[in-house]
Order: structure tokens, then sequence, then C-alpha cells
């Protein structure tokens, strides 16, 4: 028998019956729509309903495709989360889930890839949200007579293009691990391919992937905030589906200060990459953090009063008068909100013809641009960091050309450790100010964040390639001593490749030695990294007058004394930690001391010597 009613099964969970409750709910409400003619569901109802069904016929399509290029199908499963409804056609399993907005095809175990059926069976999905569109399009719009009926018509066909297009979008879901169809294909496509055309596709990719990024703080305000954000979205979608009454003027008039931080921040950051200034932060509004992300290495930040804002560039290297530019970027935010007003007047009114409430709302946004300009233009300071841009106009205009504050000289200081010698013609580059912050940044050590922000920073720095000798020499050794003083597993697939890449740059440097030889101890290696540390322990002792020489005198010592405990000699190791630990008395201020003296004490053969 094809179909076999008794593997119908229907779950007994409180959520499988209050799933059945509202749709049953919805069908009741249907029934009445057609009825009693009520209110029509609003847009954004179809939408949801449209991305309900676009799942149905993508897997749909990715089956149909399976059944005509003969691959067996062992899963087709509709949704996520807790299982409703599951059953069985042949030897298929069917699932229903919780949330219908997306699923998966899975083939039999026996499956085995057949270059172009295997292609058709992964567009299966998209062809099936096709052939939806074309039923939409070709069938139900005619039939719709009245503008309501044809909006809703609209919201399904955009949830299908959704489906089209985040299923091409070649990515992995972090979550779940699941690739998307686009990605299969890609791999499909490149698998006969020469290798070195595949690894550059897959820096591509991954580049693209580590330019963007976006995270979403789990807090009670997070939450609450996108709770009202999503009431406000939904009483927006009801006043234009049920045309209720519009908001009063001062809702728009909020409205406008909002979109116009947006532009003012923007205009600011905009003219700071037309500048070939680099932005380190744009920052939208105040209080608690809501919402984080980044392009390229500028951070984006979100806050819960977006009624002001700032942007923060990298720290500046002041080799030459760049008043002008600085200016330029200052008076970039009025401009943002002029270029807001002059689409308001020109495009805004256009649309809106003569209806009054649409342009009464314009005016009260376009009002809002003018008081943040004039508010902007204001010379006022708050406090040592924020002021308004009158007040930064102001400042550049009374200060002399090269202003104080100048980091070149110790970042000159910093790269000349590794041998560089820069001259006095050297020009900094966007990439010397972004090393630079990270270097010289007050919470590099300060807890797990300010690590990972900075270790993942100076990994695209490298990514990107490009840099001078001296810089690369820099970032390396800033990640290899990072993985050493925090042991960050992420790191020690390249730790060897990295060590050796710095030696090259800047070979007898006693720091990238002793990095080396302790990476060699890190990695199992005790003999040949023993072999590099001990003639630099006489040496660095000399030395240890300053911080950082301090700082290589622990590394030494400590690295030293796991080497000779994993060869076996106890009594040295004993010897070199205690060193250690006198070492660090004087410095244990340094978080990154303190962050090594703790991965010294959870290690169990510290104990062992000690005793």
């Amino acid at each position: 028998m094809w179909w076999k009613p008794n593997h119908n099964k229907v779950l007994g969970t409180p959520t499988t019956v209050t799933f059945w409750l509202v749709v049953a709910a919805g069908v009741t409400y249907g029934t009445l729509l057609f009825a009693q003619a009520p209110p029509a569901p609003p847009p954004l109802i179809w939408f949801c309903a449209g991305l309900i069904i676009g799942a149905v016929f993508h897997e749909g399509g990715h089956a149909l495709c399976a059944i005509v290029s003969n691959i067996p199908i062992r899963l087709i499963s509709v949704g996520i989360g807790p299982r409703l409804l599951h059953g069985r056609v042949g030897e298929t399993t069917l699932e229903w889930r919780l949330l219908p907005f997306t699923g998966r095809v899975e083939p039999s175990q026996t499956f085995t890839d057949r270059g172009l059926a295997t292609g058709f069976f992964i567009l299966g999905g998209v062809l099936g949200n096709v052939f939806l569109i074309a039923i939409v399009a070709y069938l139900a719009f005619p039939a719709a007579t009245s503008l309501t009926a044809r909006d809703s018509l609209a919201a399904i066909i955009i949830a299908q293009v959704w489906f089209i297009i985040s299923n091409l979008f070649p990515h992995t879901r972090r979550k779940s691990g699941t690739v998307s169809d686009g990605l299969q294909l890609l791999r499909l496509l490149y698998s006969s391919t020469p290798r070195a055309l595949l690894e550059a596709y897959r820096r591509q990719i991954n580049f693209f992937r580590s330019s963007l990024e976006v995270k979403v703080p789990g807090t009670p305000t997070t939450a609450a905030f996108w709770l009202v954000l999503g009431v406000a979205g939904g009483y927006g979608a009801l006043v234009v589906a049920w045309h209720l009454p519009a908001p009063p003027p001062v809702i728009w008039f909020f409205v406008g200060l909002v979109v116009g931080v947006v532009f003012h921040e923007g205009g600011h950051a905009l003219c700071a990459v037309l500048s070939n200034i680099p932005v380190r932060l744009v920052s939208i509004g105040l209080g608690p953090l809501l919402l984080r992300g980044r392009i390229g290495e500028a951070q984006l930040e979100w806050r819960l009063l977006p009624l002001a804002g700032y942007v923060e560039p990298y720290p500046k290297f002041e080799v030459a008068d760049r008043r002008l530019s600085e200016a330029f970027v200052t008076i970039g935010g009025v401009l943002g909100n002029v270029f807001l007003i002059y689409l308001i007047s020109s495009l805004g009114f256009a649309a809106a013809g003569n209806v009054r409430a649409i342009r009464d709302a314009l005016i009260e946004i376009a009002i809002a641009q003018v008081l943040i300009i004039v508010v902007s233009a204001f010379p006022v300071k708050f406090g040592e960091k924020y002021y308004r841009d009158g007040w930064h106009l102001l400042q550049l205009r009374y200060r002399s050309s090269i202003s104080g504050n100048n980091f070149l000289k110790p970042y000159k200081w910093a790269i000349n450790r590794y041998g560089a010698g820069f001259d006095v013609k050297f020009e900094p580059t966007p990439a010397s100010s972004r090393i630079m912050y990270q270097i010289f940044r007050l919470d590099r050590w300060a807890n797990e964040e300010s690590c990972r922000d900075g270790r993942d920073a100076m990994m695209r720095e490298l990514a990107r390639g490009n840099l001078r000798p001296g810089e690369e020499a820099l970032v390396l050794d800033s990640l290899l001593t990072y993985a050493l003083v925090s042991g960050d597993r992420k790191l020690y697939p390249h730790l060897e490749e990295w060590s050796l890449r710095a030696l090259n740059l800047a070979p007898n440097v006693p720091t990238l030695v002793s990095t080396r030889g302790s990476i060699l101890v890190e990695l199992g290696q005790h003999e040949p990294g023993k072999s590099l540390l001990l003639p630099l322990l006489l040496e660095v002792e000399q030395h240890a007058a300053s911080v950082d020489g301090k700082f290589d005198a622990l590394m030494i010592n400590l690295f030293l004394a796991r080497a000779e405990y994993a060869l076996g000699n106890v009594e040295p190791a004993s010897v070199m930690a205690a060193t250690a630990r006198r070492i660090a008395q004087p410095i244990l201020s340094s978080p990154g001391v303190r962050m090594v003296m703790a991965r010294l004490d959870r290690e169990h053969w510290v104990n062992e010597v000690i005793e």
C-alpha cells in the first residue's frame, strides 16, 4: 500500500495542542472573513502566510526533482522547533514542526553524487518557488478584483522572492550547520575544478563573511526594545491596511529625529571615508547597547534612545596638516541632514500629492532635521570626549597645523623593536592607524571580549596583506603573544606558520626568537624550544629593567620551566617556575601578566614542581 494511514502521528504535547488551537482560530477567522467581510489582515500577515506556503513549495520542489532524478529521499521536514506531526509516504518520512518558515529534504544514505541529477535536485526548491509565483501572477492576479486582494497576493510573491534569494546566497547556517542551496551548487560546480580555483573562491567567501558581523546582546532591555519595535511595526501595518487614524505630529517629529541622527552620523562616516580617515566606531543612540555589528573595521552600535550619536575615528598620525579633511568630516553630519531635507522636498512631497496627512508628517520630519542642524552647529562641549560639531570647527580654526595628539613616535618605537628603521618620510596608512589602536588600546587585556576583538582585528589585517615588514612582524608577534598568554585554541593551527614567518621577517630579534621557542614548547616540541630559549635567559635578565623586558623574562622562564618539566628535569623546572613568579610580582598590575599567571596556576605541573 503506497500510503499507510497508521504511520501518521500527532504528538500529544502542550506545544502541539497550542499549535492546533492557533490553526483552528486562524481557520475560523478566515471563514468569518469571507462570510461577514470584516477588515482584511494586514500585508505582514500575508507575507508570513507566503513564507509558510513558500516553504511547502520549496521542499516539495526538492522532493519532486528528486523523484524525477531517481534520487531516494529519506526525510522531508517543514519547519523548525518542536515536532507537531509526522507520517510516512513509502520509505520517506514527513515532518511538520512548530515554525514552518524553512525546511529540508534529506536523500537516503545510499545516495551518491550524480552530477547533473544532483544539481537538478538542489535547484528543485527554487523551481518550486518560481512555480508558485507563476500561479499567483497568471491565475490569482487576474481573478483578484479588489486592491486589498492584490496587495495580499503581492505580499505572497515578495515572500517567494525572499525564499529564492536567501537560498541561492551561498552561506552556512551557524547554529544548525546546514548549507544553502547556492553553496551546495557552488560545491558541485567546483568539485571538478583545479584546487587553486577552489581555494580562491573559499578565500573570497571567508573574506566577505569576516567583513560583516552582527551581534544582538541577549539582555532584557534588548528583548523589550524588539518587542516595542514589533508592536510599532504592527501598528503601522494596521494603519496602512485598515486606514486607522494617523499618528499625531509629535510622533512624526520623533521619527524625524531618529532618521535625522542616522543621516547625520552617516554623513560624518561617509565624509571620513572620502577623506581617507579610518572610522573605528559609528554609534547611534544613548543608553544600553541593543545591536552591534561591523562593516570592515568600522564597529556599528545601536543603543536604546536613538536621539543622538557620534562617529569616532581611529587615532591619527599627525604627519601633515589635515585640518581641511577634519573640517569636511565635521560638517559631514549637517550635509547628511541637508540631503535628507532635499529628499523630502523633492521626492517626498511629490509622492504625497494632495494627501494632507502625509504632507504634514513630512513637514514634521523636515523640522526635526532643522533642529538637529541648529543643535549640532552650536559650539558646546560635554566632558573630555563629546562635543558638538560647532565646537570642533572652532578648535580646528584656532589650533596649530599639527596638534600635540601625535602617536607617530610610540608607533615607530614599537615597530623599530623588530628592526624596521622608519625614516622621517614615513607615511602611515589606514592599516597603521588600526594596528596602532589595537596595540595601545587600554582594554586590550581587560576582558575576554576585548581580547577576542583585538585577536580578530589583527587576523583580518594579516588576511588583507600589504603590510610593511615591521608592521607585519608587530602583528604576528602580538597574535603569538596573545596565544601564549591566553591559551586560545583558535590560534593553534596558525602558530607554527606565524612564528616562522615572523622570524623570516626579523631573524635576529631576541623577542621573536623567544616567541618562536615558546611556541615550540606550547606545541609539544620541548627540546627544540628549550634550545632557543636557554641562550636568551641571561641576555633578557640583563635588560629586565623595563616592563617589556620583565615580561620577556617572565615568558622565557615560564616556558623553560614547562620544557624542563616535560623533559623530566623537575628541579630546574621548579627553580624557573619560582623565578617566573618572582619576576611577575612587581608587574602584576598588568592585565596580560595576570592572565598568564592565572593560566600558570591552572596547569597541573606547577603544583608538582612547587611541592
